[in-house]
């Protein structure tokens, strides 16, 4: 345990000392280029004392409570996103231009508001009439929970190619719009996104996919099914063999108000996922099943009214 101690200690006086550079640099009047090269190799300390601190918790030679002590302080200065990867913000009027996207279902537009979208929401009354049934059966999930996970299941079953017959046997009309953009980044990101959102019932989900498999990757889902019930925001995983919630953010404020709010989601190179909902913090939890790098991002209307006025991904060097 010493040894390990020493390393953590040796890493932590020098990233202490480093971290004064740049206000020393700024206060000589050094100009804007040696403090990026502080901020590089603060970084770069950051990211071996990471290293140190991961061996320490595998090989459980390290007090927990020292373990979660430095990494609280190495969160404070981490900042790994720092590739751009995607950003629009729609203001040209033409989500055609620039980024490349790509109508998978459904009807996207750009006004005032952003990137608009409008599915009706009897497709969440469909859903939770179905959910209600299976909660009925034995099910304990929420009813708004029941209805995003039926919702996502048919998405990831029909694009899976598994449902096609069903899916042909539901009522005609939209069940759903679909946009997606190609995008190559790093496992660990960070996207931010200002939505706003002028009718509930429904929900509103977006995420990495790796690859071109839009089926899979990582979704977080926002839904409301009914003005007189709490909304949910769900952080979720896809792949072949079905939807997992990794975590939930209960008894949030509707954002069915027309003002804008915006949503952050990172993910570190541990695999520790946080998310914000206008700088307040929702969740916090780690996640490692899916280790390859991402190949796109979608958002997915499953109904209600809803406009992006704005969205970005970083991605980690």
């Amino acid at each position: 345990m010493f040894g390990w101690l020493q390393q953590a200690a040796s890493a932590a006086v020098v990233l202490l000392g480093m971290l004064g550079a740049p206000l020393a640099a700024n206060a000589q009047g050094s100009g804007a280029s040696p403090a990026k090269s502080e901020e590089a190799k603060t970084q770069e300390l950051v990211n071996r004392l990471g290293k140190v601190i991961d061996e320490g918790e595998k090989t459980r030679t390290a007090d927990p409570k020292l373990i979660k002590a430095l990494r609280d302080v190495l969160r404070d200065y981490d900042n790994p996103w720092r590739v751009a990867v995607l950003r629009d913000d729609f203001k040209d009027g033409d989500y055609t231009s620039g980024t490349r996207w790509t109508v998978a279902q459904g009807e996207f537009w750009v006004d005032w508001l952003g990137l608009r979208s409008n599915v009706a929401v009897e497709t969440a009354a469909r859903a939770e009439s179905s959910a209600q049934q299976t909660s009925q059966s034995g099910n304990k999930q929420e009813p708004a929970a029941a209805i995003l996970g039926a919702l996502l299941g048919q998405l990831a079953k029909r694009e899976g190619g598994g449902q096609q017959q069903q899916a042909s046997q539901e009522p005609t009309g939209p069940r759903r719009a679909e946009i997606h953009a190609p995008a190559s980044f790093s496992n660990a990101f960070a996207m931010r996104m200002e939505l706003s959102a002028r009718e509930g019932g429904g929900s509103f989900v977006f995420g990495p996919y790796p690859g071109s498999d839009r089926a899979t990757g990582y979704r977080l889902a926002y839904a409301h099914p009914a003005p007189d019930k709490p909304a949910i925001l769900e952080l979720l995983r896809l792949s072949g063999r079905g939807s997992a919630v990794i975590d939930q953010a209960e008894n949030m404020p509707g954002l069915e108000d027309t003002n804008v709010h915006v949503l952050e989601w990172t993910r570190a190179r541990n695999g520790e996922m946080v998310v914000t909902v206008d700088a307040k913090e929702v969740m916090r939890i780690p996640d490692r099943s899916i280790k390859d790098s991402f190949g796109g991002f979608v958002m997915t209307n499953l109904g209600g009214d809803y406009a992006v006025r704005e969205v970005a991904i970083n991605g980690a060097q």
